[in-house]
């Protein structure tokens, strides 16, 4: 499955891109919300994983922008901060599926990209439709 992983922690996107690798994925790497956008613009992706937040901004723009040019996308959202305390994420960030508050231990983030890959490949593709 392509793969984007968007994190401005040098070393930890560099950590989840080998882990994603070894599972089998191709991984691009971004550390931006521009940067993931042309990423976006380039590639059709089935999976992201999203740092909540990047020297430019949210990365929930990334996961709107991405549930509209990769309708089939699956989206994880990795967060130290205090956002959607209450389990308000699926109203205020519909594109992301899943939030993972750091630290968050690489087993838990290989488990959820594992039932990230079966979930996609059990749903039928959305076919964009134009209005």
């Amino acid at each position: 499955m392509q793969c984007l992983v968007v994190e401005d922690d040098v070393a930890m996107g560099t950590l989840l891109a080998d882990c994603l690798g070894d599972l089998g994925h191709d991984v691009t790497n971004a550390h931006s919300v521009e940067d993931a956008l042309v990423c976006l613009k380039n590639t059709k992706f089935g999976l992201l994983i999203l740092d909540y937040l990047l020297p430019d901004g949210t990365s929930l723009e990334v996961a709107d922008y991405a549930s509209i040019t990769c309708p089939n996308v699956r989206t994880i959202l990795l967060t130290g901060s205090n956002v959607f305390p209450n389990g308000e994420g699926g109203m205020m960030a519909p594109g992301v599926d899943w939030i993972l508050r750091k630290p968050v231990p690489l087993a838990d983030i290989e488990a959820v990209v594992d039932y990230a890959t079966k979930d996609a490949e059990r749903s039928p593709p959305v076919i964009p439709t134009d209005a």
